[in-house]
């Protein structure tokens, strides 16, 4: 699913075993506008990204 919160673009993603990942996205303007129901390739990088545990502990 994707959703806006003020600047940033939330996409949400289930696996088919039950995780979610969540990712804001920098909603500038500087991309094309994202419809829902919309495939959209989502690019992230390693760095700046961390996976959570079930609760929101962060995991190193």
């Amino acid at each position: 699913t994707i959703s806006f919160e003020g600047a940033y673009a939330v996409v949400t993603l289930t696996t088919e075993q039950g995780q979610i990942f969540t990712m804001r996205l920098n909603n500038d303007g500087s991309v094309p506008r994202i419809e829902e129901g919309e495939n959209i390739k989502v690019r992230f990088n390693r760095e700046n990204a961390f996976l959570l545990k079930n609760g929101g502990t962060p995991v190193a």
